[in-house]
């Protein structure tokens, strides 16, 4: 092969390539733009939440001297409550808003210790013990409440 075709050939190839990279791309954002209008429009609560403050909290209690976590929490109750102060929100998806009455996401996010109920209150409690022991899965059935007090059971995973 002449030089010259040599260089045809790999403007043939550069050509190919910027084609499939543009259709990478516009795949991409075709995907994400999916997933986006799955998380806006799904009928089910989804919370992205941050617990890195809490476990930060509870690797700092002394547990040295803690030997059952779950009788310290139950006789500690302001670890359970310090601890709810700091997760973070980082977003909810639309349905959540509407699941608990309220028409913004940002009230539900500025806001959600106060729709705790007793139901959901164990569970966070028992979030925290996962969390001690190393578990990052949990599954419950809850009950919450809305802004009408109007009781929704729900299927919590975390």
């Amino acid at each position: 092969m002449k030089s010259e075709e040599i260089l045809e050939e790999y403007k043939k190839l550069e050509e190919k390539y910027e084609l499939v990279l543009k259709k990478l791309s516009e795949l991409e954002k075709s995907d994400n733009a999916r997933h986006t209008l799955i998380y806006k429009y799904i009928p089910i609560s989804i919370w992205e939440e941050d617990f890195s403050e809490v476990f930060y909290y509870l690797t700092n209690l002394n547990f040295k001297e803690i030997t059952n976590f779950e009788s310290y929490l139950d006789n500690n109750h302001m670890i359970l409550y310090e601890a709810l102060k700091k997760v973070k929100i980082l977003g909810v998806n639309d349905f959540s808003a509407k699941l608990y009455g309220l028409t913004k996401k940002e009230e539900l996010i500025d806001n959600f210790e106060k729709f705790f109920s007793e139901s959901t209150l164990e569970i966070f409690r028992k979030e925290l013990i996962a969390m001690r022991n190393g578990i990052n899965y949990l599954e419950a059935d809850a009950e919450i409440f809305d802004i009408n007090s109007q009781k929704h059971d729900i299927f919590l995973q975390w």
